[in-house]
């Protein structure tokens, strides 16, 4: 038959078979010469096929996590209500202690538990020297405490736990956080957080700005005037947003500053 003759499907099939025929014989080819081939020749071609194998065959598929960072926009509002919660444990109705069971309790102002030995802070216009007072915390522990060093202005007071009570009120305060000293400068326009304790509604809290510094920079800052200081927080700790403690508040619009405070406790420790 003519190849001329061939039709289409014709020519296609004698094609396939030819390919066929080709493949077969250079397999044949291969094989006899790669026998015949030196080792570093055979040894060669066999790593360049599995190369060749291993870039082709399919692997596990990975499928790649993108993870997106979304930010998380934190108020003000939550800032505070955070910053009241850290420091709340820690802050105490000051009361006069009776001495006699007929006696009553008068509460005197606040006072805040700080490191040291059962150690708190108050103002010094609120407690004289070798007076008993009572303290009560939130949860309601309560011990009697004495006033163990005041300011030379008379603003400031440090009172420690009396000894007889010291065991117990170590043991009933162990899950709660004394309050910390703020390692930041105090900055006019800073929002601050003053917090008093009461007998009757448990905390006083006011909110507001440090609006005027006494000294020309923070650092010999002495006073904090600020709307955050008011009457029924006399005593009780003066806050930032974090629940730091940048100061004393001393009465309505005043505040004493947290260098007032370390000064006092850094004399007493000597």
């Amino acid at each position: 038959m003519d190849i001329e003759e061939l039709n289409k499907s014709q020519i296609i099939l004698l094609t396939l078979l030819v390919s066929f025929i080709t493949s077969i014989a250079t397999g044949i080819v291969t094989v006899t010469l790669m026998d015949q081939a030196p080792e570093g020749v055979t040894r060669t071609i066999t790593q360049v096929v599995e190369r060749t194998v291993e870039s082709v065959k399919p692997g596990d598929t990975q499928v790649a996590t993108v993870i997106k960072e979304v930010p998380v926009i934190v108020t003000e509002e939550e800032l505070v209500l955070k910053a009241i919660n850290i420091a709340s444990p820690a802050v105490a109705t000051l009361s006069t202690s009776p001495l006699k069971k007929y006696e009553g309790v008068s509460q005197v102002g606040t006072a805040f538990l700080i490191e040291g030995k059962n150690r708190f802070i108050t103002s010094g216009r609120l407690v004289l020297p070798k007076v008993v007072y009572q303290i009560q915390l939130e949860n309601g522990t309560s011990a009697k405490v004495m006033m163990t060093a005041k300011s030379l202005d008379g603003q400031v007071a440090i009172l420690d736990v009396i000894a007889e009570d010291s065991l117990a009120f170590t043991t009933a305060t162990k899950e709660i956080k004394h309050l910390v000293f703020s390692d930041s400068a105090i900055s006019i326009g800073q929002s601050v957080i003053g917090i008093g304790a009461s007998a009757d509604v448990n905390h006083n809290v006011a909110m507001g700005i440090v609006s005027n510094l006494s000294g020309q920079a923070s650092s010999t800052t002495t006073m904090i005037v600020t709307n955050a200081s008011a009457v029924n927080n006399i005593g009780g700790p003066l806050i930032d947003i974090r629940g730091k403690i940048i100061g004393l508040n001393a009465g309505a619009g005043e505040a004493i500053s947290k260098k007032s405070i370390l000064a006092l406790i850094d004399e007493l420790n000597k």
